[in-house]
C-alpha cells in the first residue's frame, strides 16, 4: 500500500492525538481547508456575515443573495428586489434577519417550508426610508438591530426606534450585548438608552477606521483599526496591544475579527490571509494564499457548532477545521515528497520523504518551516534513534546525523532499517536492499 505524505502526519499525530488542534503543539501541520468556489454554491464572489441553526444549516450573507448550506447541498435564496445581501442574523421562529442594498427584512419558512422575504424597510416613515447598504444585522435582548452608513434602526415589538446623528456610521459591533460603531469625526461611540455616546477616550479612533470590537478578560477592549492594527484600553487609555504584531498587522490591514471558543481571537486580514492570535496576542497560525487559502483577501469570519472557522473571502468560500486533531505538513510548509519516516528527537521533528530528510525550524509569522538536513536528497526510508545517536537509513546507505550534518557510516545501498544487538553492545544489524548487514 502507498504511503502518501499526509500520512507522515499520523506518526505526529501519535504523540498528541489527545490534543485538539487549538493546542497548537510545536510541532503541527497545517489544518485542512476546504474551499467552495462561487461554481459550485452557484452565488455572488463575494461572502459576508454567517450564522448556523440549532439544525447545524449554514446561513451565508452573498452578494446574489442568501445561500443556505445544509453540509451536503447548496440553495440561493434572492431577495425580491435582486439586491445584495450584506448581513444577518438569526432570529426567533425560524426568522433569517437580512440587510441588503437599500433595504433589510427577513425570511421565513411558510406553510409549505420555503423560505418567503419580507421587507421591513418597506415600514420606516418616508424620510428615512431611502438607506444605502444595511451593513450590520444583530439581534439581541428581543431587539433587531439594522446598521447602516446614515443610522441605527433598532426594531422591538413591530416598532422601530431610529438613531439618526448628523455624522456618518461604519460598520458596527455587539459586544457583550452592547452595539459600538465609529463615527465619522467623532471616534468609537455605543448605543446606550437609544443613544449614541462616545466611549471613554473613544476620541482616539478620530481618524481611525475601525474593523472590529471585542472584549478582553476584565471587559476591556479590543479595537481593531484598519491599516492600523489592534488597540487596547487595559489601562483606560488605548494603546498598541501587540507590539510584536503592531507593523506587521499595519500593512495586513485587518478587515475582520471574531473571538473563538477557546479565547483566541481570529482575524481576516486584505493581504495577508488568516491570522489566529492568542488571548495574549501572539501569532499561534498565519494561513494565507500559499499556506492554506485560495485567496488572500478576507472579508467575513465565522466558527460553526463544529469548531471550523467558515471564511467569506474576496472570491469564494472556505473553511478551516480547527477543532480537528489532525493537521497537514506538505509543501506549504516546505515538505517535497512522499513520507517514509518521522522521529521527534530533541525537540525537533525530522521527516523522511522520498525527497530527503527535512527538519522543522522557526519561521517568522509561519511556524515550523522544513528544511532539508544537507547531505541526505534522495529516497530516506528510516530514521531512528540508536545508542543516542540519530541514524538515518537512505537510499544511498545509513547515515549518522549530528549537529544538523549528515555523516555516512555505510554504504550498502538501501537502509530499511536499523536495530541494536541485544547481545552485543557495540553491534548495529541494518536491513538493506541486499540483506542484513552489521
Amino acid at each position: 500500500m502507498p504511503r502518501f505524505l499526509l500520512l507522515i502526519i499520523l506518526f505526529v499525530v501519535f504523540h498528541f492525538w489527545q490534543q485538539p488542534a487549538w493546542a497548537q503543539s510545536p510541532y503541527a501541520g497545517l489544518p485542512m481547508t476546504h474551499h467552495f468556489s462561487s461554481e459550485t454554491y452557484q452565488g455572488g464572489i463575494q461572502n459576508w456575515q454567517m450564522a448556523q441553526d440549532s439544525l447545524g444549516i449554514l446561513y451565508i450573507a452573498n452578494n446574489f443573495g442568501l445561500l443556505q448550506y445544509d453540509g451536503t447541498n447548496w440553495r440561493l435564496h434572492i431577495v425580491p428586489n435582486g439586491t445584495k445581501v450584506r448581513s444577518l442574523a438569526l432570529g426567533d421562529e425560524g426568522k433569517i434577519y437580512l440587510g441588503c442594498q437599500g433595504d433589510f427584512g427577513y425570511f421565513s419558512p411558510n406553510a409549505q417550508g420555503h423560505l418567503v422575504f419580507t421587507s421591513l424597510a418597506d415600514d420606516l416613515p418616508p424620510e428615512h426610508r431611502n438607506f444605502d447598504e444595511t451593513w450590520r444585522v444583530y439581534v439581541e435582548d428581543n431587539k433587531v438591530y439594522f446598521c447602516t452608513f446614515q443610522t441605527l434602526f433598532i426594531y422591538e415589538e413591530g416598532e422601530f426606534t431610529i438613531i439618526n446623528p448628523d455624522y456618518s456610521l461604519e460598520p458596527a459591533f455587539m459586544v457583550n450585548g452592547t452595539l459600538y460603531v465609529r463615527a465619522d469625526d467623532h471616534g468609537l461611540c455605543r448605543v446606550v438608552d437609544q443613544q449614541l455616546e462616545l466611549v471613554p477616550q473613544g476620541e482616539f479612533f478620530r481618524n481611525y477606521s475601525v474593523s472590529g470590537v471585542l472584549s478582553l478578560p476584565g471587559n476591556d477592549l479590543l479595537v481593531a483599526a484598519q491599516g492600523s492594527g489592534l488597540f487596547n484600553q487595559e489601562t483606560g487609555v488605548f494603546q498598541p496591544w501587540s507590539d510584536a504584531m503592531q507593523e506587521f498587522l499595519n500593512t495586513a490591514i485587518i478587515n475582520c475579527m471574531i473571538r473563538l471558543r477557546d479565547g483566541r481571537i481570529a482575524l481576516g486580514t486584505q493581504t495577508q490571509g488568516v491570522l489566529i492570535l492568542s488571548p495574549q496576542g501572539e501569532l499561534l497560525l498565519h494561513l494565507t494564499k500559499d499556506r492554506g487559502l485560495e485567496n488572500r483577501t478576507v472579508l467575513s469570519l465565522y466558527q460553526d457548532h463544529l469548531e471550523n472557522l467558515w471564511i467569506g473571502m474576496n472570491n469564494g468560500l472556505s473553511y478551516v477545521e480547527l477543532g480537528s486533531p489532525f493537521s497537514v505538513i506538505d509543501e506549504k510548509m516546505g515538505l517535497p515528497g512522499t513520507g517514509y519516516a518521522a522521529l521527534l528527537h530533541q525537540e525537533k521533528l525530522y521527516l523522511g520523504t522520498n525527497n530527503g530528510l527535512f527538519v522543522g525550524n522557526p519561521a517568522p509569522l509561519s511556524g515550523l518551516q522544513y528544511e532539508l538536513v544537507p547531505g541526505t536528497r534522495g529516497q530516506a526510508y528510516h530514521i531512528s534513534v540508536q545508542d543516542e545517536e540519530l541514524l538515518l537509513g537512505h537510499h544511498q546507505g545509513g547515515y549518522r546525523i549530528a549537529n544538523g550534518i549528515a555523516e555516512q557510516i555505510s554504504e550498502v545501498s538501501g537502509g530499511w532499517v536499523f536495530q541494536q544487538m541485544p547481545t552485543a553492545a557495540n553491534t548495529m544489524i541494518g536491513g538493506t536492499y541486499s540483506g542484513l548487514v552489521r
